[in-house]
């Protein structure tokens, strides 16, 4: 996916929207869906706050489905 080189990028605020992107995809596809967890877990662990903050979120909307 073109969106996780967006998440190598210098800015908080493009990794945190490339996350939120491949979360919305995730929440439509069910296939891809376990990957996209694992990572989002991953930085929401290691990531910036804002990246830990949106993570925790994302993570918990995708639980529900």
């Amino acid at each position: 996916l073109i969106l996780q080189e967006y998440l190598k990028d210098k800015s908080s605020a493009v990794r945190t929207s490339a996350l939120q992107a491949m979360a919305d995809q995730a929440a439509q596809d069910r296939k891809i869906r376990s990957g996209i967890v694992k990572q989002i877990r991953m930085l929401a662990e290691t990531g910036t706050p804002a990246i830990k903050s949106r993570g925790k979120k994302l993570l918990e909307r995708l639980e529900r489905l």
